[in-house]
């Protein structure tokens, strides 16, 4: 049996709204590619989070390790008894 000429292509109903009911569920493949698309987008977004971080730390690094060196070698440290530990 031929199909006529203007009909729709067997298989799968289309997910849209239509006067003969509500959507199609979801499929099994509906699902898998849901669940790629979110793991994929989740994936990304972390690495350039590292790679924004690694870049940042890499940039600002002489200011951090500048921080960390005492500036007067004689001076006591704010928050040390002054006989030592």
């Amino acid at each position: 049996m031929a199909a006529a000429a203007g009909s729709d292509p067997p298989g799968p109903p289309a997910r849209t709204m239509t006067a003969h009911g509500p959507p199609t569920p979801m499929t099994i493949l509906d699902r898998y590619i849901a669940r790629q698309f979110l793991f994929n987008t989740v994936v990304l977004m972390l690495l350039l989070f590292a790679f924004v971080v690694t870049i940042d730390v890499a940039l600002n690094l002489d200011r951090f390790v500048a921080t960390g060196e005492p500036h007067d070698a004689g001076a006591e440290p704010v928050g040390h008894p002054a006989g030592g530990w």
